[in-house]
């Protein structure tokens, strides 16, 4: 009667579309979630860290006598050799 309308009901009610998510665990979801999130803030970050050892080695260089970084003067033939 009535038992086998209610029977196919529930079956296509529990018929569900299932993704290549739903059939992962919890924790390789984390997993990937995690990687994901580090790749974007590392991708972010990554100009401005450069910009600031930009600024930290431009104010260490401006510290430091040009004569020490440039060994080669004129009156050598070769960088540190005499003529």
């Amino acid at each position: 009667m009535g038992s086998s309308s209610q029977g196919s009901a529930a079956v296509a009610a529990a018929r569900v579309d299932l993704c290549a998510l739903d059939l992962m665990p919890v924790f390789a979801k984390e997993m990937i979630a995690g990687g994901v999130a580090g790749a974007f803030s590392k991708t972010a970050i990554a100009p401005l860290e450069r910009v600031k050892i930009l600024l930290q080695v431009r104010a260490v260089l401006s510290l430091v006598p040009v004569e020490w970084i440039n060994p080669c003067n004129t009156s050598t033939s070769v960088c540190g050799l005499p003529a």
